[in-house]
């Protein structure tokens, strides 16, 4: 479910729980009718699937309105006297999801078994009740992570016999949340075709955050609402083209608590602001999907205005990278993940601020050139994901930084693969690094690099190559 964002409703049919659900139709001008791990000694592991025996199809994608469950999906999972134990997604042959619940004693007939999506350390220390769930703030338009969901406590019939590979029972999860689908195209000509990048929800009342949910009262019947959550905006990046119409319009998708909202939708694009107020109170239903169509040429419409200290989309962090520089001590936070397609060799000449990434991920970014040619001050909580494309242009390369000068790097994490391929014989030094190239009094504190650092030299002979995981070289003059 990582990939795509999707989500269902289930109901009892027979002796098996069957995902379904309700397309809405349009009702006013806005709308449109849219189309096993390894065991734990101690422990004993009871598999359960996620779907109907008699159908691989039961779940389908979210264009149906189902949820698609993917292998190694992350779910929580409760049985009898065990705490909250992180449950890998399996997919068998005919693509019927299983996951494994795993308890410290054998189950007997009564016993109870909860479970919750997406699975999060918070819950670790705690039994079945009063588990921590959210709807984030910052969204990626498409991820089935935004979606809490719950399952319907299952209470077993017979006593099973532990380390058991036979399926146990089928579990059903109910979701928490309603799905804003925004269509959003443009009637004027000269707003089609620009790549939305990012929108912000401005609901006017709490509609997002986290909350306690007590996984034993979940009940198929009249699933408890939830309460708690206190932000009242979500901020939704991902990449869309704005389309002519409704027919090809850009979607985003945005999560949100169930209730009645109006609202404002800032829409950023890679060429300017859109703000579009939606004066009709909507109502959202827990596990609904309702479509908005928003045509930007009857929002209000702003330039671009480059960046201030809070970089809200991909457009603001290369504007932000063309326009700092040594000299620049300023404070700036990337606020969600950025989709770098299209936003090739970005780079800063250098840097002595402060940048802090929010933990969100920096992604499809291709480039030979790092970010900062230069930096001195410091960068934190930032990812450069798998995505990125590092193909370095010249024989000193690191994707953040290429010289060092005294920064600071907290939890930066490297996992994309840097390269440089050689095309001639090389008389000068090779210095290649997962974050920085050279550094020079550099202080690193939970900093990391899982990608591969690789120079090919086939063919051609070369003098020295420095290769380093963090860092290529340091230099102690």
């Amino acid at each position: 479910m990582k990939s795509k964002f999707k989500f269902f409703v289930c109901f009892l049919l027979a002796a098996a729980f069957v995902a379904c659900a309700q397309k809405e139709e349009a009702s006013d001008p806005e709308e449109a009718i849219v189309p096993s791990t390894e065991q734990t000694e101690g422990e004993y592991a009871y598999v359960f699937s996620l779907a109907s025996p008699e159908s691989s199809e039961s779940k389908t994608d979210f264009a149906s309105d189902h949820v698609s469950w993917n292998a190694e999906d992350l779910v929580g999972s409760y049985a009898l006297t065990s705490v909250n134990k992180s449950t890998p997604v399996t997919i068998d042959g005919s693509g019927i999801p299983h996951i494994t619940i795993r308890s410290s004693v054998p189950l007997s007939a009564g016993d109870m078994v909860y479970a919750y999506y997406p699975y999060s350390s918070k819950n670790n220390s705690k039994e079945a009740d009063a588990i921590t769930l959210e709807i984030p703030r910052n969204q990626v338009s498409g991820s089935a992570d935004a979606m809490p969901m719950v399952a319907l406590p299952f209470e077993l019939t017979e006593d099973v016999p532990s380390y058991t590979n036979e399926e146990v029972g089928t579990i059903c999860f109910l979701n928490l949340g309603s799905v804003i689908m925004l269509n959003i195209f443009s009637s004027d000509s000269a707003y089609q075709g620009e790549t939305i990048e990012n929108v912000t929800f401005q609901a006017g009342a709490a509609c997002a955050g986290s909350f306690t949910y007590d996984l034993t009262t979940v009940d198929a019947e009249s699933p408890a609402a939830i309460s708690g959550y206190e932000e009242t905006d979500v901020v939704v990046s991902g990449r869309a083209a704005v389309g002519t119409s409704t027919s090809d319009a850009g979607v985003f998708y945005i999560v949100v608590a169930p209730g009645t909202y109006s609202g404002t939708y800032k829409i950023r694009t890679n060429r300017a602001d859109y703000t579009y107020v939606s004066g009709k109170s909507r109502v959202y239903s827990r596990a609904g999907l309702k479509p908005l169509n928003i045509d930007l040429a009857s929002a209000n419409w702003t330039p671009v205005t480059g960046y201030d200290t809070s970089i809200d989309s991909p457009r603001e962090f290369a504007a932000f990278l063309a326009g700092t520089s040594s000299s620049d001590t300023g404070s700036y936070t990337i606020t969600c993940d950025l989709d770098m397609t299209g936003y090739d060799n970005v780079s800063a000449a250098g840097f002595g601020g402060t940048l802090d990434g929010g933990e969100f991920s920096i992604m499809n970014l291709t480039s030979g050139v790092p970010l900062f040619a230069t930096n001195s001050g410091t960068i934190q909580n930032l990812i450069l994901d798998a995505s990125c494309t590092f193909v370095a242009a010249s024989k000193e390369f690191a994707p953040l930084v290429k010289m060092d000068d005294g920064g600071t790097y907290t939890s930066v994490r490297n996992k994309a693969d840097v390269t440089l391929t050689a095309t001639a014989n090389e008389t000068e030094q090779v210095i290649l690094g997962g974050l920085v190239a050279v550094a020079k009094g550099a202080t690193f504190s939970g900093c990391s690099n899982g990608g591969e650092i690789k120079y090919d030299a086939t063919g051609y002979n070369h003098k020295q190559v420095a290769l380093g995981g963090i860092v290529g070289l340091i230099d102690n003059s």
